[in-house]
């Protein structure tokens, strides 16, 4: 361990680091003030052997699976719109081969599938003789009219004339109830993105009629 200095030499305030002599603030000031300087050593250094720099990036995140998944969440998170951009235009550049995968594993799933159908019926069958309230055209057509036939998260009507499908904001495996004050319309995309997420953990509520 390297030896500890009780004053940044820097700025000759408490040096609060556990080690080196400069301070936690000198160190931030000091990379920030760099960073630039920093990244254009990376990428130059990147392009020397770019095969080499890849395999060597895929080693460390092998090697380091919750730092690797930790640091992909953050970057979503930061660019989310970008990233959701990005992924759109991926699916429809390689549509036939999704569609393959999804096709192979629902074949090779079907048990899982079927289960899953199951519980969900019967956990709404459940819901519905508790709360003694069913779902029925004239309603669902009275809420659509309300969010003007868009999606109460993106706003956006259903892709490619999809109707807009029935969505609990409170997930009925976490507790939400069958309950219009629980129901609001969403798109496939959203319907799918959130699945049994709070809207806290989507990270979009739905908005007022």
């Amino acid at each position: 361990m390297g030896r500890y200095y009780p004053t940044c030499s820097k700025c000759s305030e408490s040096n609060d680091s556990a080690s080196g002599n400069w301070c936690k603030q000198c160190w931030r000031d000091y990379h920030a003030e760099h960073k630039k300087d920093r990244n254009a050593q990376r990428h130059q250094k990147y392009w020397q052997d770019p095969e080499a720099a890849r395999a060597a990036r895929m080693a460390w995140a092998k090697a380091n699976p919750e730092k690797t998944r930790a640091s992909q969440r953050k970057d979503r998170e930061r660019h989310r719109e970008a990233h959701k951009i990005y992924l759109r235009a991926y699916y429809q550049e390689n549509k036939p081969r999704f569609k393959t995968y999804y096709k192979r594993y629902y074949a090779e799933n079907k048990l899982k599938f079927a289960l899953y159908s199951h519980n969900r019926k019967t956990l709404l069958k459940r819901l519905q003789k508790e709360s003694d309230w069913k779902i029925t055209v004239e309603w669902w057509e009275v809420l659509l009219t309300k969010y003007e036939n868009l999606c109460a998260y993106c706003g956006k009507p259903s892709a490619e004339g999809a109707r807009l499908t029935i969505e609990h904001v409170t997930p009925l495996s976490r507790g939400g109830a069958h309950r219009p004050q629980n129901i609001v319309p969403a798109c496939a995309t959203c319907n799918a993105s959130k699945q049994s997420k709070t809207p806290e953990e989507f990270g979009k509520h739905p908005r007022l009629p």
